[in-house]
């Protein structure tokens, strides 16, 4: 059911969309980022930890650890959107900065290794 508001035709407007499709927009995008993120954290379950880091230098398993922690630092953001919390000012916008700034740092050291 439509709410009540929307009933009887009055609609709030933001930047030429009604709030009903803005909202419907962001559910979408939500709904896609979230099924690609399952998508690529189902393959990492299905392998054999042990067996990956025995294969990996300590590059790729830095890289690992850093995608998994995003992985699940972008996954309770979600959450937090879904409940109506901004991250301006939240830890997790900290947190997620930090591992910006790893994925910058390993990218560099990544370039070294490939320059040498």
């Amino acid at each position: 059911p439509r709410p009540r508001a929307l009933k009887f035709g009055f609609r709030f407007r933001r930047r030429g969309r009604t709030m009903v499709e803005e909202a419907e927009e962001e559910l979408a995008q939500f709904e896609k980022t979230f099924h690609k993120l399952e998508k690529r954290l189902n393959k990492l379950l299905d392998l054999d930890v042990k067996a990956v880091e025995e294969k990996s230098s300590p590059l790729e398993r830095a890289r690992l650890n850093v995608a998994l922690a995003t992985a699940v630092n972008s996954l309770y953001a979600m959450h937090l959107r879904t409940q109506g919390v901004s991250l301006a000012g939240h830890p997790l916008e900290r947190e997620l900065e930090r591992l910006g700034a790893f994925e910058r740092e390993i990218a560099g050291a990544a370039a070294a290794a490939a320059a040498a």
